[in-house]
């Protein structure tokens, strides 16, 4: 595994995080462990990026979740 890009602070984190979405991704999801109220702001502002993208936004299961921990949010998107 390589890492795409290094930053410090969460808030710089999730800019690059949502800026390595493309504009023309059609399905967008948003995972997060325990921290739905963050994860429907990250939707939320995908979606002035992606107006077309369906976004559902999900919770981790409890297998992926032991391994990340709390409060972790991830994106997955397809086009």
């Amino acid at each position: 595994m390589v890492g795409i890009e290094k930053t410090r602070g969460k808030k710089r984190a999730m800019d690059i995080l949502i800026n390595k979405v493309p504009s023309y991704a059609k399905n967008i999801y948003v995972h997060h462990i325990l921290n739905e109220k963050e994860a429907e702001e990250v939707a939320k502002i995908l979606k002035k990026k992606c107006p077309e993208a369906n976004i559902l936004v999900e919770e981790i299961g409890p297998v992926t979740g032991s391994h990340l921990g709390p409060y972790a949010i991830g994106i997955v998107y397809n086009w």
